[in-house]
């Protein structure tokens, strides 16, 4: 079996499953691009490996760079993700007090919001995703 790399979304982090035009391929061959400059083919410097996700926000906007470009994406999804981002925090003592269900959805929704907190302030994880998944798959096969 070959063994290959799992990409990373440019923009936040996630596994890249597309790749983005940084120059939307719309705007190239629309006719829209009078006062630029471009060479004759659409090469490989205008790509980043990107998630789905992303490059549906991105959509065919353009942006001086692709700085600004992650930095347009990382609001949208800071707006796309507030309600996560801003649910109560809950201390272990307070969640093991709980009921069984009750306490499943909120460790759930902590680990939602540090799922959503990696994907907005990557390229700086503020909580490594290798122990987000560890903790959630060991949370829910304790509580199922």
């Amino acid at each position: 079996m070959e063994e290959y790399e799992i990409k990373k979304c440019f923009y936040c982090g996630e596994d890249a499953n597309t790749k983005d035009h940084i120059i939307p391929v719309s705007y190239y061959y629309s006719g829209k691009r009078q006062n630029r400059h471009f060479t004759s083919d659409y090469g490989k410097e205008n790509i980043v490996d990107c998630c789905r996700e992303c490059n549906c926000i991105a959509g065919n906007k353009v942006f001086d760079n692709v700085y600004k470009k992650k930095e347009y994406i990382q609001e949208r999804l800071t707006r796309k993700y507030k309600k996560v981002i801003n649910s109560p925090f809950w201390s272990e003592e307070d969640i093991n007090a709980m009921g069984k269900m009750l306490k499943r959805e909120i460790k759930i929704q902590q680990m939602a919001r540090s799922w959503a907190l990696n994907r907005i302030n990557y390229p700086v994880e503020m909580y490594p995703i290798v122990m987000l998944n560890y903790e959630l798959k060991k949370f829910l096969e304790k509580e199922l």
